[in-house]
């Protein structure tokens, strides 16, 4: 493309790309959008769909775990880690910012937090009352999160082997790999274990 500076007589020649991002759906059709159809045909190129975070539980957990780790490297604190029932907070909350919100949480969590461990009321500090039952997360869910984390940590802690992994988390190398299956860990694993 090209165009004229301000003022400018000769045209300027350009390359650009428009990367874009919004929570709404600009392509409705039902008369209601107030976004400009043209506008919206020239963007949607290649349109990307990506449910919020609530409808994705699996990347709660491994968000949490980065969030605080990169959190805690730069304040240079001790945190060893989330406790299970702020994980089940985490989990069970609805997340409106999305990803931004649980990034901001983990921050403020880790700067204030005055134990090893993370709690509810250090990730959610203004919730004084338990969670409406409607906010629950079925229990197998929790389960499932919190055994792929201990799994990818004990997988990290020795290099992905399966012997040493499976000793760490005190079960049979048969089980892990059973559960890494059904977990969808599997290919964090040395082939050479």
């Amino acid at each position: 493309g090209s165009f004229n500076r301000v003022g400018g007589e000769t045209p300027c020649t350009f390359g650009a790309r428009v990367v874009s991002a919004t929570h709404r759906d600009l392509g409705q059709r039902d008369g209601r959008s107030s976004f400009r159809e043209d506008l919206y045909f020239r963007l949607a190129v290649l349109p990307v769909t990506i449910p919020p975070l609530r409808e994705r539980h699996e990347d709660i957990t491994w968000l949490l775990d980065r969030f605080l780790e990169n959190a805690a490297t730069r304040s240079d604190t001790r945190i060893r880690g989330f406790s299970a029932l702020a994980e089940e907070a985490a989990l069970a909350y609805p997340w409106p910012g999305n990803v931004r919100e649980l990034r901001n949480r983990v921050e403020r969590a880790v700067a204030l937090s005055t134990s090893e461990w993370i709690m509810p009321g250090d990730l959610f500090p203004e919730r004084t009352t338990k969670p409406a039952s409607a906010a629950f997360v079925p229990l197998a869910d929790v389960r499932d999160a919190a055994e792929r984390r201990q799994i990818e940590r004990a997988l990290d802690e020795t290099g992905g082997q399966i012997a040493k992994a499976a000793g760490l988390l005190a079960i049979s190398r048969t089980t892990l790999w059973e559960k890494m299956t059904r977990l969808g860990v599997a290919d964090r694993a040395r082939s050479t274990s």
